[in-house]
C-alpha cells in the first residue's frame, strides 16, 4: 500500500547529483489547482532531459495534511508544498519549480510557432469535436489547440492523458532547440512573464546560457 511503501523510504536520504538539474513543472487551471505535474531533469552528463510525470490523483502524505490525492498539495499550500510532498513521499530534491496557468500556456506555445503532434484516431476525433477539425497522424498545433489535446481526458485513461501532455512538452523542446542562443535569450523576457518561478530572470538566463550546449543536441526521455 501507499503508507507501508511511505514507511519504507521516507527516512531515506534525498537523491541528488551535481549533474542533473531536477525542475518542477506545474500546469495549473485558473483556480490554482495543479492539472497536470511533471519533474524536467535535465542531465549534464548523459546529455538528456527526462520528462517525469506525477499523477494527480496519487494517494500520497502531504506535509501537515496527511493522506490525500496529490493534486491537493498545490491547492493548499502552492508550489513550495508539492516539493516538500515529492521530496518526503518519493526522496527526489526538486531544485526550481514553474507554474504556467491556462491562460499563459498557449502564449508560450506560440512564441516558437507552434508544436507537431501524432494523434491516434480517437484523439483526432475528440480534438474535431472540440473544434479543431484534423484526422489521425501528424497534426501541427497552435498553443489553444495544444491546451485542448494536453487536457484530453475522455477518450481513455490519465495515463494517456499525462502521456499527450509529455508529448506536447517534448514537441515544445524540439521546438525550442532550433533557436539561436540569442533568440532563446529575447524570448526570455516576455516568456518569463507568463510563468510564476521561484527563479530570477538572471538566474535563468544564466542557466541557459550555460546549459544551451547540451539544450540544443539534448535527447529527450518521457516516462510516468
Amino acid at each position: 500500500t501507499a503508507k507501508t511503501g511511505y514507511a519504507k523510504t521516507h527516512d531515506l536520504p534525498l537523491l541528488s547529483d551535481p549533474n542533473v538539474k531536477n525542475y518542477l513543472l506545474i500546469g495549473a487551471d485558473l483556480a490554482g489547482i495543479g492539472d497536470s505535474t511533471m519533474i524536467v531533469s535535465l542531465n549534464q552528463s548523459t546529455g538528456k532531459i527526462h520528462l517525469t510525470s506525477l499523477m494527480r490523483a496519487m494517494y500520497v502524505n502531504i506535509p501537515g495534511r496527511g493522506w490525500f490525492l496529490f493534486n491537493h498539495a498545490m491547492a493548499w499550500g502552492g508550489p513550495k508544498l508539492v516539493i516538500r510532498t515529492i521530496e518526503d513521499n518519493f526522496r527526489v530534491k526538486i531544485d526550481d519549480y514553474i507554474v504556467v496557468n491556462f491562460n499563459s500556456f498557449p502564449r508560450v506555445i506560440d512564441a516558437v510557432g507552434g508544436v507537431d503532434l501524432t494523434l491516434s484516431k480517437k484523439e483526432a476525433a475528440y480534438m474535431t469535436e472540440y473544434g479543431y477539425p484534423c484526422q489521425a497522424g501528424s497534426v501541427h498545433m497552435g498553443g489553444e489547440m495544444a491546451l485542448i489535446f494536453a487536457r484530453c481526458r475522455y477518450t481513455d485513461s490519465d495515463f494517456h492523458r499525462t502521456n499527450r501532455q509529455r508529448n506536447v512538452l517534448s514537441s515544445l523542446i524540439d521546438a525550442y532547440k532550433g533557436l539561436s542562443l540569442d533568440r532563446m535569450l529575447s524570448l526570455l523576457d516576455s516568456l518569463l512573464q507568463l510563468v510564476t518561478t521561484d527563479m530570477s530572470n538572471a538566474e535563468i538566463a544564466g542557466y541557459v546560457t550555460q546549459l544551451f550546449p547540451m539544450l540544443s543536441s539534448c535527447t529527450v526521455n518521457t516516462q510516468r
